[in-house]
């Protein structure tokens, strides 16, 4: 009976750490169309090279379209990538990493509905709210290239407004 709840005890003891090593990151898009969306997203802090932390996110991302296509009007997004910031909750911020899209219907940018893998680099600036939350804008740009027996690829911009809660 001990031994089944072990590994989860030994797991959650090797994942605590020092305040401001997770953070949960949420933002409001605006594109690829006019329609709002959200992104959840975890960040893991890998690294601090004095005066900078890196750290590895994975995160997904949802926005209803518009136009509905042949599969529907959705628009998903998984991502993964290392994040670049300052010590400070406040500052500019970058991350760049792979990404995956499935399209229900044709977009700007991606000439057709379907899958996409490709990478990603953004770019923001965060203003401190509270001590372990910070908000501010997002860019976003990416580079596709379409999966199976699709051909094309494409690229497109993402605006967003992000909010972040460190722990």
């Amino acid at each position: 009976m001990l031994r089944r709840p072990l590994p989860l005890v030994l797991a959650l003891g090797a994942c605590s750490a020092p305040p401001h090593d997770f953070a949960l990151l949420a933002d409001a898009r605006s594109l690829p169309e006019a329609g709002p969306g959200v992104s959840f997203a975890l960040e893991q802090r890998v690294g601090a090279p004095a005066p900078l932390v890196l750290g590895f996110t994975l995160g997904f991302e949802f926005v209803p379209l518009d136009e509905e296509g042949p599969l529907g009007d959705d628009w998903k997004r998984a991502f993964a990538g290392l994040t670049v910031r300052g010590e400070d909750e406040a500052g500019p911020h970058a991350a760049t990493g792979v990404t995956w899209v499935r399209t229900d219907a044709a977009v700007q940018g991606l000439d057709t509905f379907g899958d996409f893998g490709g990478l990603y680099l953004e770019g923001g600036y965060d203003w401190r709210l509270a001590p372990g939350f910070a908000t501010g804008p997002l860019v976003l740009g990416a580079w596709l290239d379409s999966e199976g027996d699709r051909a094309g690829s494409g690229s497109f911009v993402e605006l967003a407004w992000r909010l972040a809660w460190r722990f």
